[in-house]
């Protein structure tokens, strides 16, 4: 895949990225963690036309600060009881698993993140409990002792102003602790995965994978704002039995951000294609 510079980054940070690019390696693995937990409609598509993609440098500007992140926390000393920075492998239905671990210390897993605060407002996303899982599997199947895991996040925008406010936290990086699943739970995911990853067809994006949001509105007809907004149509159900007569529930999808701003293969994919189509056709009505 081509980068691109239509916006004009400046040229030092262009050749960084570049090179972050041609560094990237899954090691000796048919696929990584990172990749097994994401889209498989992406990863399919990018094999079939990544000599012919081109991409914005600009979208890969997020990944070189958490990656200059990472690398200053490859400064921590590492000794019997601490491992840093190690690719394990483990295999599985005939493809070998590889996941590159960010620090193991006496027990506990770490997984780095570096992340805007409101990426935790509503607890940890459920890529990254998989992605988490995923690395303790490998760690216990190449005989690593986990006893407890977590995500350090890092705050990309915290600021010691920002945390005078309330629901903001302390201190520029915390621990989260992420839920064991057993591994049983583990290689039926995994199981999943692979199925979709490796099948006979093109899996259609989820909306976590298109960064698609959603939710359930209870709006008073003619009425050009919600009255309240829900997560999830239960609650909204529930809320609606309890409001004045004339309120009606209407679920709302939001854009597609990952679609409309970040994906690669927006240009090859026919699910964006129709779904914006879809969308278009209902605005225009």
């Amino acid at each position: 895949m081509k980068l691109i510079n239509p916006r004009g980054l400046p040229w030092p940070v262009v050749e960084v990225l570049e090179q972050l690019q041609d560094d990237y390696t899954e090691g000796e693995s048919d696929i990584s963690v990172t990749t097994l937990i994401d889209s498989p409609r992406i990863r399919i598509l990018l094999n079939q036309h990544n000599k012919e993609l081109e991409t914005d440098v600009v979208d890969r500007y997020f990944a070189l600060q958490g990656t200059l992140m990472h690398r200053s926390l490859e400064r921590l000393e590492e000794n019997e009881s601490r491992i840093k920075e190690h690719r394990f492998y483990v295999e599985r239905n005939g493809k070998i698993i590889g996941g590159q671990i960010d620090l193991w210390s006496k027990g506990h897993l770490i997984d780095f993140k570096y992340v805007g605060q409101h990426s935790i407002k509503d607890g940890l996303k459920p890529a990254w409990v998989a992605q988490v899982n995923l690395y303790r599997y490998l760690l216990v199947k190449n005989d690593v002792v986990v006893d407890e895991q977590s995500i350090l996040a890092m705050y990309r925008d915290w600021s010691a102003w920002s945390s005078l406010r309330s629901n903001t936290p302390d201190i520029p990086a915390e621990f989260h602790s992420v839920e064991m699943w057993s591994m049983a739970e583990i290689e039926r995911y995994i199981d999943r995965r692979l199925e979709l990853h490796f099948g006979d067809t093109l899996p259609e994006c989820t909306l976590e994978e298109k960064w698609q949001s959603e939710d359930w509105a209870l709006i008073k007809p003619g009425a050009d704002r919600a009255f309240r907004c829900f997560s999830t149509e239960a609650k909204a159900n529930e809320e609606i039995k309890k409001a004045k007569n004339g309120y009606k529930v209407v679920h709302r999808l939001k854009p597609p951000v990952r679609c409309e701003r970040a994906c690669p293969v927006r240009a090859h994919c026919e699910q964006y294609k129709r779904e914006r189509d879809e969308q278009i056709k209902i605005k225009g009505l």
